[in-house]
């Protein structure tokens, strides 16, 4: 796919590895559609004008079937990166049906009812859609049960779709690994964490987004898991 003229639409594309996404799609000529919630886009909204593309927002709560709607003042999308995600930690036994619910309804239900919205407005002859997974959802994190389960369905979610929707819709999915601390995290809990990778070291949100990149410009990937994760699932499989 040229990505000149193009239209990306980055859901969570407000803050941390969305935004970085949503950047580095529009440096490489898309013009841009950033979903958010509560965060601020217009931070992101201007990065992304220095590249000389346009960028829209829409706020959405996803968890709202209502809020689906907003998307319908959109024409065209050539690209879909489901990036908007909650992460929850929990067990078998002290997980919560809320926090069960939430994790299936923004990790899985999200990214399955914005295809169903978004794919009638990919009328090119490419067209593409990222889902973001993490690695619970290739091994079994037992404290991260709602979580883990809500990627690892959205993994078969990637692959249905794939077939589903060939041969003008490629649907890929991205694992990424260590690449931001997480919200309130020690920094040696951070060490360890990419420690725990081939790479002994943390990755960038550049790494990700470049694989989005990657994934759009490459026209004959579809159905693909792609790790880039310094050889986490490697270490800890």
């Amino acid at each position: 796919m040229n990505l000149d003229g193009k239209t990306a639409l980055v859901t969570g594309g407000a803050q941390r590895v969305g935004s970085i996404i949503a950047q580095t799609l529009a440096e490489a000529g898309c013009n841009i559609v950033i979903h958010h919630n509560k965060s601020d886009p217009s931070g992101t909204c201007e990065k992304v004008n220095e590249s000389g593309v346009k960028c829209t927002s829409i706020r959405a709560d996803l968890r709202n079937p209502e809020d689906y709607a907003k998307f319908d003042t959109l024409k065209k999308v050539d690209i879909l990166v489901n990036s908007a995600s909650v992460f929850h930690s929990d067990n078998f036994y002290d997980v919560t049906l809320e926090d069960w619910n939430q994790s299936l309804e923004v990790n899985l239900t999200a990214p399955f009812l914005m295809m169903k919205r978004i794919v009638p407005l990919m009328k090119g002859d490419d067209a593409l859609v990222v889902n973001m997974i993490d690695g619970a959802g290739l091994r079994p994190w037992v404290n991260y049960l709602a979580h883990g389960v809500s990627k690892a369905a959205l993994i078969h979610l990637t692959e249905i779709t794939a077939r589903t929707l060939a041969p003008k819709i490629r649907v890929n999915a991205i694992v990424p690994g260590p690449v931001l601390m997480t919200v309130g995290m020690d920094k040696e809990v951070w060490e360890r964490v990419y420690g725990r990778t081939s790479l002994k070291r943390p990755g960038d949100p550049l790494h990700i987004a470049s694989a989005v990149k990657f994934l759009a410009e490459n026209d004959y990937i579809t159905g693909e898991v792609l790790r880039v994760d310094g050889g986490e699932y490697l270490e800890n499989r």
